[in-house]
């Protein structure tokens, strides 16, 4: 009875979550008649055997060279020939390598949204990228 409460507990948002002392009150409304250290102590041991099971359950990502990347922008503010000017810049990290490029625009443009890092002219390398550069 206390396994099942504390498991769909645990699968609300940690806002909705239920403290130990209403669980022990719902517990206690359904019959229970242990004390609260008892359900303390069960929380503790059943939290360290379910982090247990989570670390079991971890599967490492694996992507071929070339097969995914994250894309993402931002707005930056640089220094120009002594002129402040927000550029946007274009950041994309492949996958597999881990290997981060960078390119700055300074205006949002169609160009800048449609370009990839193999358009010239460009001083981005492109190792093994065909399937986003062709």
């Amino acid at each position: 009875m206390a396994g099942a409460a504390r498991a769909s507990n645990a699968s609300k948002a940690s806002r909705e979550r239920l403290t130990l002392i209403r669980i022990f009150e719902e517990l206690q409304a359904l019959g229970y008649e242990g004390g609260y250290d008892a359900v303390r102590r069960f929380a503790r041991t059943w939290s360290k055997t379910r982090g247990a099971v989570t670390a079991e359950a971890y599967v490492p990502l694996y992507y071929a060279p070339g097969e995914a990347y994250q894309f993402d922008w931002s707005h930056e503010v640089v220094l120009i020939s002594g002129v402040t000017v927000t550029v946007k810049v274009a950041h994309l990290r492949l996958c597999h390598s881990r290997m981060m490029f960078a390119r700055a625009y300074m205006r949002e443009s169609q160009e800048a949204t449609t370009a990839t890092p193999c358009d010239p002219p460009s001083t981005i390398p492109c190792p093994r990228m065909s399937r986003i550069c062709h």
